[in-house]
């Protein structure tokens, strides 16, 4: 094991402090900002100040280098946060954060009139690291003045969301914050998420931002897991919280998309559904023979539809007895004679239905959100769904599995 010399690691942490003790906090909240950046050999290029919000950036003002100094300046206010000085598209040369001075210099050597972004530059300097003596750097750091944003943003860096305020909204224009946090949050995992909203809040400035991103990240089509996800949000924290976070017209599109994709998750009862098919007979799937049944919308252009269907026929042709289950098909097509003429070269010999050759029962298309084809879905003797949108080899396993578990 090595050994930590407690000497060494005094003498790096007592300047550090010194830096620190008393000087924090003396800052009073100013209007607007003034900072220079000593850059002397960029002269005449162009710099942005530029700042962040959740996952948006923005460029807040702009300077071109005159004698070896890019300056800043305006009276407009500049709120609290971390900021970068960055030449475009390239890698920021500074890191910065803004709370109590507004008014600094700042160069790869030093930073004057600015005891936070000296503390900051001192933090990256010495203790951005993962070793215990790194973090015992960090915590000398950030123990002379816990409620200051560079002390916030110094844990943050250093031990990641763990370590931070969930009352702090300032940690939204940090990158670094978003980085972590949409990391859990779009994790696609409902515990993990969970844990993340609750820990800052739904109602919370930072729930609330995230919460609008989530709805719309997993509000996507033909995707089941996603779905399970929307809809717990929506119940969950959306609802209950009384969040108004869109337009009126966003809402109510929303609404409408929970609802649909609520009748089809998985232990949801569907109604039955009835089509005709090509003798124009009414075929339905309300009083199943079999214990499972696959609804299959399909369409005989759809290259992947052509690629499946006779693989999926041939599954049913040789075990739809010992699998016990049957195949609903109900194609989308508006060439009624492509349809008939495809199903006879196939030799399909489940019930074979088309929404155009006569009304089905229902609206199915709006019903199950469907949007591209194949749409699948397996069903049980009730009418609940068991699986949506399942590969061929899934739904293969499905039954293979039921076979081992009967035996």
């Amino acid at each position: 094991m090595q050994k930590i010399s407690l000497n060494g690691l005094f003498r790096k942490i007592i300047p550090l402090l010194l830096i620190c003790i008393g000087t924090l906090t003396c800052f009073a909240q100013k209007k607007g900002y003034d900072i220079k950046a000593l850059i002397p050999d960029k002269e005449g290029e162009m710099f942005y100040l530029k700042g962040f919000y959740g996952d948006e950036s923005s460029y807040i003002d702009s300077c071109r280098v005159k004698k070896g100094m890019a300056r800043f300046k305006s009276g407009a206010m500049l709120p609290d946060g971390f900021y970068t000085i960055t030449q475009g598209t390239e890698s920021a040369l500074f890191g910065i954060v803004v709370e109590q001075s507004r008014s600094f210099t700042i160069s790869s050597e030093m930073v004057s009139n600015s005891m936070e972004n000296q503390t900051y530059q001192n933090f990256l300097k010495h203790a951005a690291g993962s070793t215990w003596e790194d973090r015992v750097l960090t915590e000398a750091l950030c123990s002379t003045s816990p409620n200051t944003l560079v002390s916030k943003y110094m844990k943050l860096e250093t031990y990641g969301l763990d370590s931070c305020d969930q009352m702090e909204s300032r940690l939204l224009r940090h990158p670094d914050f978003n980085f972590r946090i949409s990391k859990q949050l779009m994790s696609a995992d409902i515990p993990t998420i969970d844990q993340t909203i609750e820990k800052f809040g739904a109602a919370s400035e930072i729930g609330k931002y995230y919460l609008a991103k989530m709805l719309k990240y997993y509000n996507m089509d033909n995707n089941a897991p996603f779905d399970d996800i929307l809809v717990h949000l929506y119940d969950k924290y959306y609802l209950p919280n009384h969040l108004q976070l869109y337009s009126d017209t966003y809402e109510r599109t929303l609404k409408r998309a929970v609802m649909r994709k609520r009748h089809t998750l998985v232990g949801a009862e569907i109604p039955y559904l009835e089509a005709v098919n090509a003798d124009g007979k009414r075929e339905s799937t309300q009083n199943p023979q079999r214990a499972y049944t696959v609804i299959w919308f399909w369409d005989p252009d759809c290259e992947d539809c052509q690629e499946e269907t006779p693989i999926l026929h041939k599954m049913y042709e040789e075990h739809a007895e010992e699998y016990d289950f049957e195949v609903f098909a109900l194609s989308l097509t508006a060439d009624t004679e492509r349809w008939k003429r495809i199903s006879k070269e196939w030799g399909l010999t489940w019930p074979n239905t088309c929404s155009e050759m006569g009304e089905t029962n229902y609206d199915f298309i709006d019903y199950f959100s469907i949007v591209t084809t194949p749409c699948c879905l397996l069903i049980d003797k009730d009418h609940k769904i068991i699986m949506r949108q399942f590969s061929l080899e899934q739904l293969e396993d499905f039954f293979q599995n039921n076979q081992q578990n009967k035996e």
